[in-house]
C-alpha cells in the first residue's frame, strides 16, 4: 500500500464483504499512518462485492479480483516465535517500516 501510495494512489477501497470490522480498522490505520509519515490524505472507501464485479467487465485488473476473494473470508495467523528466537531476530513494527520506507525514497 505504501508504494501505490508513493505511486500517486489517491484512494483505498475495502470489500467489507469479507473479514472483520477489526481487520478493516487495521486497514485504515494503516493508511493513516502512510498519510500521517508522507504529509498526504489518502481516502478509504468501501466497495461492495457486486460493485466490484461490474467494474470487472470495464478494468481487466478488477475481474480477477471476486476470484480470489476467498483469501480474505478468513484470519491467517502467523508465528514467528521459533523464528525471532532462533535468530535472535526482531520484526520491524509497522510504524516504523512506513518511516523507513518513505525516508528511503
Amino acid at each position: 500500500m505504501l508504494r501505490l501510495a508513493q505511486a500517486g494512489v489517491n484512494v483505498f477501497r475495502l470489500n467489507f464483504s469479507h473479514g472483520t470490522h477489526e481487520n478493516h480498522q487495521k486497514v485504515i490505520d494503516f493508511v493513516r499512518e502512510i498519510n500521517k509519515e508522507m504529509g498526504t490524505n489518502k481516502k478509504v472507501k468501501i466497495l461492495p462485492l457486486w460493485l466490484l464485479k461490474v467494474l470487472g467487465i470495464f478494468i481487466p485488473l478488477l475481474r480477477e479480483m471476486p476470484e480470489m476473494l476467498y483469501q480474505y473470508d478468513r484470519d491467517y495467523y502467523f508465528d514467528s516465535s521459533k523464528f525471532n528466537n532462533r535468530f535472535s531476530f526482531t520484526p520491524t513494527s509497522y510504524t516504523e517500516g512506513v518511516k523507513q520506507t518513505v525516508a528511503a525514497g
